[in-house]
């Protein structure tokens, strides 16, 4: 659903700062105070979590387009290796 173009769709990472979604928002919440409270380094929310969606939705597409064999173990298994890989490049330090 994101592969497409759309008409009048709000520019990342701008956009990513303000949502009408609930639960959009409580990410961005999230983000926001992990970088307060130190857990992550300090940097742009809207740009984290535009880096993260990226990789999370990235690995998804090439999953569902058949780049792991469509092979639901390797997939996670290389999924999990790279979100503790995301999660130490957003370490503080």
């Amino acid at each position: 659903m994101f592969l497409t173009r759309r008409p009048a769709i709000p520019e990342a990472p701008a956009s990513l700062m303000h949502s009408p979604s609930p639960s959009f928002e409580a990410r961005i919440a999230a983000v926001s105070e992990a970088m307060v409270t130190g857990q992550l380094a300090g940097d742009d929310p809207a740009e984290v979590i535009l880096f993260c969606w990226a990789t999370v939705h990235g690995l998804a597409a090439l999953h569902f387009t058949g780049r792991f064999a469509h092979d639901d173990t390797v997939f996670r298994r290389v999924y999990a290796r790279a979100v503790k890989r995301l999660l130490e490049a957003l370490r503080p330090g």
